[in-house]
């Protein structure tokens, strides 16, 4: 999925959970974002050069940072620093695993196993019509949400 659809999920998610903390949408939307950081010509890879170079030579695209373990190291990391935004952080990774499985492409889920998971046969193809489609539903459903909440 490209970045568009992640952000207007994570934006979805958060305005969901926001509970009129601004830092709890921005969590979950770096979360949507964050993974793709394992390649360097995404949107958070751009952002994050050289890391994003050195992760894509190491790991390859969709491997360790598109995976569960990864989702678990977050989440300790938020246990050890007592910082519960890291849990909105891993909510945003899991969405974008999630929107990943989606696609023909499918993640390493449980990296470092090699085997790539996909769903629902992997009809999504990144970049695609439906990729768009569904981020601008995402991201209207996200500002119906955010309107109705300020209500």
């Amino acid at each position: 999925m490209k970045s568009f659809t992640h952000l207007s999920l994570g934006l979805l998610l958060g305005v969901f959970l926001w509970n009129n903390d601004p830092l709890i949408i921005f969590a979950v939307v770096f979360g949507s974002l964050f993974p793709d950081v394992d390649y360097p010509f995404s949107l958070i890879g751009r952002l994050s050069q050289p890391l994003s170079f050195w992760i894509h030579e190491e790991f390859g695209h969709r491997t360790i940072t598109h995976s569960l373990t990864y989702v678990l190291i977050n989440s300790l990391f938020g246990l050890i620093l007592k910082n519960f935004y890291f849990q909105y952080i891993s909510l945003g990774i899991l969405s974008h695993l999630l929107l990943d499985l989606l696609t023909n492409q499918g993640v390493m889920l449980l990296w470092p196993l090699q085997t790539r998971f996909i769903l629902l046969d992997g009809e999504l193809v990144t970049g695609s019509k439906t990729d768009y489609f569904l981020g601008i539903i995402f991201f209207i459903t996200f500002i119906s949400s955010y309107l109705l909440n300020l209500i």
